[in-house]
């Protein structure tokens, strides 16, 4: 066969903005889709390992995410992403 099948796929990261303007990796989660129940996994497993005190998150305008955020992210603001991620096989914009 000549075309390639590919499962679709998700995945998550978080990282946060360190006072001295460094960046952190908060956490990484790979699904089988972009979900809000997979991105609702990914932000409670967040908040389980003592993630708190969040007041603004800021990400693509994913349905989803935004769910996400609302459940579990309570009191956080949320904020469209101005950067865009680089997006494979694509080039970042």
């Amino acid at each position: 066969m000549d075309r390639e099948w590919r499962r679709p796929f998700g995945s998550a990261h978080d990282d946060r903005i360190t006072e001295d303007g460094g960046h952190e990796v908060l956490g990484v989660m790979v699904g089988v889709s972009e979900t809000e129940v997979f991105r609702t996994q990914f932000l409670r497993s967040l908040r389980e390992r003592g993630l708190a005190g969040v007041r603004l998150v800021s990400g693509d305008h994913h349905l989803a995410l935004v769910k996400a955020i609302r459940k579990v992210m309570l009191g956080a603001a949320y904020q469209l992403s101005s950067v865009r991620d680089c997006e494979w096989p694509r080039p970042c914009r």
